[in-house]
């Protein structure tokens, strides 16, 4: 996906059959072709619709939306996952 025809960041949803999320976007020569990085951090803002795809929507960019609700073990209880597959659009304009 191109982000813009400058290479500026742009906004983008990134999303899956889990959930879609809203973030801004920008190409970084040092990524792999096809890899996305969402760190997390930003605060759960479920408010978006949700689409025809995803079951859950958060209009700001916490990716805890795209990944599997799983602890490690009975113990631990840490995250599963790091990692899931996505898909990139461009942000609908408001």
């Amino acid at each position: 996906m191109e982000v813009g025809a400058s290479g500026k960041p742009g906004a983008v949803q990134i999303f899956n059959e889990r959930g879609v999320c809203t973030a801004i976007a920008a190409v970084d020569a040092r990524m792999r072709e096809s890899v996305v990085l969402l760190p997390t951090g930003a605060d759960y803002l479920g408010t978006a619709p949700r689409d025809e795809v995803s079951s859950q929507a958060d209009r700001g960019s916490n990716p805890n939306v795209l990944t599997k609700d799983v602890g490690t073990s009975v113990l631990g209880q840490g995250c599963a996952a790091q990692s899931c597959l996505v898909d990139v659009r461009p942000a609908k304009s408001a």
